[in-house]
């Protein structure tokens, strides 16, 4: 369904990528690699650091190192809770996201919030 929301011009350019992911539900905080052309950041690429989050789930990007950057995604012109792909390091029915002034925390994997979909060209 995701695609289908999509123009297609980006779906035939998105390059797949390997994205690194805790597996924190057994505390093993394994980490696991996948192979995506569309994908929810996590704490560290979106942050440059672990706050909520098990540590290895990437780099952080140079376009959130800058000031002013939208984090997250609106909804009616609102900036809007935004989930990340990072499940919370110390409570495994959590997930970390982005408050609406751009901090970093964490809520319930049953809240609804917005996501907003990266990709590389």
């Amino acid at each position: 369904m995701f695609f289908g929301l999509m123009p297609d011009e980006i779906v035939e350019l998105a390059t797949p990528v390997i994205k690194l992911t805790a597996n924190t539900h057994d505390g093993s905080n394994f980490i696991i690699e996948t192979e995506d052309r569309f994908w929810i950041k996590s704490e560290k690429e979106t942050f440059g650091r672990s706050i909520f989050s098990a540590p290895g789930e990437g780099r952080w990007y140079e376009w959130y190192r800058q000031e002013d950057v939208p984090w997250g995604k609106k909804r009616g012109g609102s900036d809007e809770y935004t989930m990340l792909r990072s499940p919370y390091y110390y409570y495994s029915s959590y997930f970390c996201g982005v408050y609406t002034n751009g901090t970093a925390g964490s809520t319930g994997a049953s809240y609804s919030a917005g996501l907003a979909p990266a990709f590389c060209f």
